[in-house]
């Protein structure tokens, strides 16, 4: 599941922590055969829902939390994943590329994801400009 997380995304693939922590994340959303129960319903006693699931290393659009009068309210940058509270995601941001940041709000790009050097994501079956 990460190796082909890594690839469908095209992200580099020094991001395979990341991806390891989303796959478990969808793994434990799924249901268990021997207990017919999701793992995550079992031992946090949180039910998943489906809208929940994010497609990882997807572009995304934080929207900055207090931008100055001439300053964008949006950035740009890939999923990373969500954090033990899932309504607070990681973000990479391509202008820093040894950081992951964090925030609340943002546009998710699931389909037609456009990678850092300009070429479509290997997992997007149609052109960027459809």
């Amino acid at each position: 599941m990460t190796r082909c997380a890594l690839f469908d995304s095209g992200l580099q693939p020094h991001f395979w922590c990341f991806a390891i922590e989303h796959q478990t994340y969808i793994y434990n959303s799924l249901l268990h055969t021997a207990t017919n129960e999701q793992p995550d319903y079992l031992w946090l006693n949180k039910c998943r829902s489906i809208n929940d699931l994010k497609v990882w290393g997807c572009e995304i659009y934080p929207i900055t939390p207090s931008p100055t009068k001439l300053e964008s309210r949006v950035q740009h940058g890939y999923y990373m994943g969500t954090t033990n509270t899932t309504s607070i995601f990681k973000w990479w941001d391509p202008s820093q590329p040894t950081k992951i940041k964090y925030f609340q709000g943002a546009k998710f790009k699931e389909l037609n994801s456009i990678l850092p050097d300009g070429k479509l994501a290997h997992g997007n079956t149609t052109s960027p400009n459809t």
